[in-house]
C-alpha cells in the first residue's frame, strides 16, 4: 500500500485486528518506533495520524500488533510527500502565460486550468529533471481570468 500527500496535508494509516484478548499497537517508521507528539498521534492505537505532514515524514510505515499470544507485523505502507508551487508567472508578448513550477525532481506533473475553480482541464503533462518546470497556456488570451494548479502523477 502507498499513500501520497502534499506537505501540510494529513496522512493516516488504519489497521484492523480482532481478538477476545486486549490488543496492543506500536507504529514504526523506517523500522523505528514512533511516539505521540508533534505531527504524530495514535502511535499506540489502531489508527496512526500525521498532521501536518512534511518531507521528513516520508518513509515506510508498519505496525506491530500484539496480544497475550504473541505479535505480528503488518505489511509495509509507503508514505510519499510531495511539494510543488508556482514560483513565477510571466505574460508573454503573444498574450500567453508561462508558469514556472518548483517541485521535487524526477516527478511527472499535470498542469490544470480552470475558470471557476470547480471544473479543471488538463493543460499538459510535465516531466521535471532539475526541480523547475515550465509550461505555457496559449488559451489564456481568450479568457478574462484563469486559475492554475499542478497535480502530481504517480
Amino acid at each position: 500500500m502507498s499513500l501520497t500527500n502534499r506537505t501540510g496535508a494529513t496522512a493516516s494509516f488504519l489497521v484492523g485486528a480482532s481478538s477476545t484478548l486486549p490488543i496492543g499497537y506500536r507504529w514504526l517508521k523506517d523500522g523505528n518506533f514512533l511516539s505521540d507528539g508533534g505531527p504524530v498521534s495514535g502511535a499506540t492505537e489502531a489508527e496512526l495520524v500525521l498532521n501536518p505532514i512534511s518531507r521528513p515524514d516520508a518513509g515506510v510505515y508498519t505496525v506491530v500488533i500484539t496480544n497475550a499470544f504473541g505479535s505480528v507485523t503488518s505489511s509495509p505502507a509507503n508514505l510519499f510527500v510531495v511539494e510543488s508551487f508556482f514560483t513565477r508567472v510571466e505574460h508573454l508578448t503573444n498574450g500567453a502565460i508561462q508558469l514556472s513550477l518548483s517541485c521535487d525532481s524526477n516527478l511527472t506533473w499535470r498542469a490544470q486550468a480552470s475558470t471557476n475553480l470547480a471544473d479543471w482541464e488538463p493543460l499538459t503533462d510535465i516531466h521535471d529533471t532539475n526541480g523547475v518546470v515550465r509550461f505555457i497556456d496559449m488559451t489564456m488570451t481568450n479568457l478574462p481570468r484563469r486559475f492554475y494548479r499542478a497535480v502530481w502523477l504517480p
